[in-house]
C-alpha cells in the first residue's frame, strides 16, 4: 500500500506546470464570465470583472440563477433581493447600512426565494442586518413567504440601536426550509429572530452560528406572534405558527444584558421559545447541541404567557453555563437567581392550553444556582431526564 501511495505521489509531480496553470486560467476566465460583478465604485450596466457596476444594478440585472460577486471595499445604503441569485462578498466586502431607506440592510423576499447571502459584513442598518421575507405589515399573503434562502458566513455588526425596532441582525419573518448557517453575529440589539407575522414560520436550519453580545435580546429567539390556533381545540389551524425548526451547534453568549429604566430591559436568553400572544404557536422545534453562557435570561428558555401551543420542543444535548444572570421576572412567580434552561407557562399545568411534550434532555450544566426551573409544567405529560449537572450546580431541578 506504501508502495503504491509513492508511486501516485510520484506521477502528480510529474504533471507539467504548464498545464496546471492553463486549466487554472480556464477556469478562473469561465468563473469571472459567468459571474456579475459589482464594486463600491462601479459605474455603468456591464457588470463585468474589468468593469464592475453597483451592487444594486448587478443585483437588478441578474437573471435567474446567475451569481453576483460583490469586490472587496464598503458599500453604502441597502439592498435587494427579488429573483433567485447568489450573492457573494468577496474578502473585505461590507455593507454599511446606516443611510437604508428601510431600515434593512440585505433583504430576500419572496421573489427571491431560492437565493443565497455570503461573505457580507452587514453592519450599522436602523432595523434589520439581512431580513428573508417582508417586514411585517408589508404583506399578509402566506404564499407571498420567502422559501429555501441560505445565509451564511456573513458578519452581521452593530445593527439597531437603543430606540429603534426591531434592531435584529438576522431575522426570518414566514420563511420556510432556509438555512441561517456559520455567521457571527455581534453587538446587534439582537441576534437571529425567527417569527410568523405574515404566515407559518417552519423546517427552517440555525446552525452553526456564533451569536454573541446583542445586549436587549436574546440570541436566537423563534417567536409565535399571530394567532395560530384555534380557540377551541387550541389545535394548530396553518395561518402561523413557528415549528419544526432545527437550531443546532450555535453559541449563544453574553445576550440580552443591558440594564435600563424599563424592567424588560435586558430581556434576552440564548435561545428563546415563546409565545406573547393568544393562540401562538411555537411547537415541534429542537433545540440541539448549542453552547449558551452570560445571558440576560436562562441559556434556554420556553415562555407561554396565554393559551395556545407551545407543545412537544426538544431541547437536548446543549452545554449551559452560568445563565439568567440578570433574572426573569416574565410571571408572577420569578427567577432570580443563575439559570441553565426556564420553561415557563401562566397556564397552570393540568388545564387546557398547558404546555406538554417538553423533552429536556442530556443537557450538560455549570456554574448555575439553579439547573433547570419550571412554572407550570407537569412531569407527567413533559420530560425531564439524563442530564448532567456538575458540582458548581446548586439545585439541579427546581419546579414551581
Amino acid at each position: 500500500m506504501r508502495a503504491l501511495t509513492v508511486a501516485l505521489t510520484a506521477t502528480a509531480v510529474l504533471v507539467p506546470a504548464s498545464v496546471a496553470m492553463a486549466s487554472h486560467s480556464h477556469h478562473q476566465k469561465h468563473w469571472d464570465h459567468a459571474a456579475l460583478w459589482a464594486s463600491p465604485t462601479g459605474t455603468g450596466t456591464a457588470c463585468t470583472y474589468a468593469a464592475p457596476c453597483s451592487l444594486s444594478t448587478a443585483l437588478g440585472n441578474a437573471a435567474p440563477r446567475a451569481t453576483v460577486r460583490a469586490m472587496s471595499g464598503t458599500y453604502t445604503g441597502g439592498v435587494v433581493i427579488d429573483t433567485k441569485v447568489n450573492l457573494a462578498g468577496q474578502h473585505g466586502a461590507e455593507l454599511n447600512a446606516a443611510t437604508s431607506a428601510d431600515g434593512v440592510g440585505i433583504q430576500v423576499t419572496a421573489a427571491g426565494s431560492g437565493s443565497s447571502v455570503r461573505g457580507f459584513t452587514v453592519e450599522n442598518a436602523p432595523a434589520v442586518g439581512i431580513l428573508v421575507g417582508s417586514l411585517p405589515g408589508a404583506t399578509s399573503d402566506p404564499a407571498a413567504a420567502a422559501t429555501k434562502v441560505n445565509v451564511s458566513g456573513n458578519k452581521l455588526l452593530d445593527n439597531g440601536t437603543l430606540t429603534t425596532a426591531p434592531g435584529w441582525g438576522i431575522w426570518l419573518v414566514s420563511a420556510t426550509n432556509s438555512t441561517v448557517a456559520n455567521n457571527q453575529i455581534k453587538d446587534n440589539v439582537g441576534g437571529i429572530y425567527l417569527t410568523d407575522e405574515n404566515g407559518p414560520n417552519d423546517h427552517n436550519r440555525v446552525v452553526g452560528n456564533r451569536s454573541i453580545d446583542n445586549t436587549l435580546q436574546c440570541g436566537i429567539t423563534l417567536a409565535g406572534h399571530l394567532a395560530a390556533v384555534d380557540p377551541t381545540t387550541l389545535l394548530p389551524t396553518g395561518a402561523g405558527g413557528v415549528f419544526d425548526n432545527l437550531v443546532a451547534n450555535n453559541v449563544s453568549n453574553g445576550n440580552g444584558t443591558y440594564v435600563g429604566v424599563n424592567p424588560s430591559d435586558g430581556d434576552g436568553a440564548g435561545i428563546l421559545m415563546g409565545g406573547g400572544v393568544l393562540g401562538a404557536a411555537v411547537y415541534g422545534n429542537v433545540v440541539r447541541n448549542n453552547s449558551a453562557t452570560g445571558n440576560g435570561l436562562a441559556g434556554v428558555v420556553i415562555h407561554q404567557h396565554a393559551p395556545g401551543d407551545l407543545n412537544n420542543n426538544v431541547i437536548v444535548g446543549n452545554r449551559l453555563g452560568k445563565n439568567n444572570v440578570v433574572g426573569d421576572i416574565d410571571f408572577t412567580t420569578t427567577d432570580t437567581v443563575t439559570t441553565g434552561i426556564l420553561v415557563a407557562s401562566a397556564i397552570p399545568a393540568g388545564t387546557t392550553g398547558a404546555i406538554s411534550g417538553t423533552v429536556i434532555a442530556r443537557n450538560s450544566f455549570r456554574n448555575n444556582a439553579i439547573g433547570i426551573w419550571t412554572l407550570n409544567v407537569s412531569s407527567t405529560t413533559n420530560t425531564i431526564a439524563h442530564n448532567r449537572f456538575a458540582e458548581s450546580v446548586t439545585t439541579p431541578i427546581v419546579a414551581n
